[in-house]
């Protein structure tokens, strides 16, 4: 039962991020954060152990990506310091119940993202108010 909400909550989420978010999925001036990237903390805590959700942000303003427990594509753009992400879709796999927390922590962090920017090789997407939301390695 705590599973199916879980995933409710999840597939809700994703129906969120869609709509709140803007941008016509171009890469626009995005090139520098354009590629692959493996999520290295959400909102300043560490991954569950095992976990390796990543994402892939296409210079055609593609978005594909893991979250550790399901698939998930969409779009990206990016105007300046802006970044936002759109019509974000994802499989509907079940999992553990730390990772399907984990899993939603990821996506409330797509889906809160108005910005982002390069500090030391590493992806950081902030919210409205510059706050950190994730933090991303390139993948090699």
């Amino acid at each position: 039962m705590l599973s199916t909400v879980r995933l409710v909550a999840a597939v809700l989420l994703v129906v969120l991020v869609s709509c709140a978010s803007t941008g016509d999925g171009s890469a626009g001036d995005g090139d520098d954060v354009a590629g692959a990237w493996a999520v290295a903390t959400i909102g300043g805590d560490a991954l569950i152990e095992g976990s390796a959700p990543e994402f892939v942000l296409g210079p055609d303003g593609a978005l594909s990506g893991d979250t550790g427990v399901n698939r998930m594509g969409g779009s990206w753009s990016r105007d300046g310091d802006a970044l936002s992400f759109s019509e974000v879709a994802m499989t509907r796999r079940a999992g553990r119940p730390e990772l399907m927390d984990q899993e939603t922590r990821l996506l409330e962090a797509l889906g809160r993202t108005r910005g982002a920017r390069i500090d030391g090789g590493a992806l950081v997407l902030t919210d409205a108010d510059g706050a950190e939301l994730l933090r991303a390695t390139r993948k090699e």
